[in-house]
């Protein structure tokens, strides 16, 4: 139960954490509850293999498109 009220919150905490503003950037990881950090990484991650897979994509359309001007 204990366990619980704790991820209550810090659920509770993450809502009414405020994201820091672009040019006060200096000191994210001091001022960002570390379960925002958490996500951001998770997104971070995310993003990052998403675009790996559209580079892929792109890549495989470009050598289909190459072999059909051969033809």
């Amino acid at each position: 139960m204990a366990e619980l009220v704790k991820l209550w919150e810090s659920q509770v905490q993450l809502k009414e954490a405020k994201i820091p503003r672009k040019e006060n950037t200096t000191n994210i990881e001091q001022q960002a509850p570390p379960d925002y950090l958490r996500v951001a990484a998770i997104l971070e991650e995310c993003s990052e293999h998403t675009a790996q897979q559209l580079r892929k994509i792109e890549e495989k359309e470009d050598r289909r498109y190459k072999e059909s001007q051969n033809i």
